[in-house]
């Protein structure tokens, strides 16, 4: 399944691309550290991974990166995508605007834009 503005990758550029997002994780009081773990192939595409640790324990998330604002349309193929492949996601894009951030809220999705928004349930 191709998405249209979501990039998946592992490569050095691509994880000093998502250096704001991870910052902005750091940052939450109850994150201890992050790690980029090895990718996944899913569907003949390299889903990138990270490890977020907290006092209790470590969590792993799958990412996925637009590059773009994001859309209802671009959601809602995330949506699709999440539902497809499993795990627990966390979604970076340069702005998330409310209603799609509530949107993701109520499906249960994590999410991390650059003014600082997010959402990040570790709850299982």
């Amino acid at each position: 399944m191709l998405l249209d503005n979501i990039r998946y990758g592992n490569d050095i550029s691509f994880m000093n691309e998502l250096e704001p997002y991870l910052a902005r994780l750091r940052d939450l009081p109850f994150v201890r550290g992050i790690d980029s773990l090895e990718p996944i192939v899913a569907d003949g595409r390299t889903v990138p991974r990270i490890s977020l640790k907290t006092p209790q324990r470590g969590f792993e998330l799958r990412v996925a990166h637009s590059r773009m604002n994001l859309s209802r349309p671009t959601v809602d193929r995330y949506l699709r995508l999440i539902e497809q492949r499993g795990g627990t996601w966390v979604f970076f894009a340069p702005e998330i605007p409310a209603s799609l951030g509530h949107l993701l809220a109520e499906r249960g999705v994590n999410y991390v834009d650059l003014p600082g928004n997010c959402r990040v349930d570790l709850a299982e």
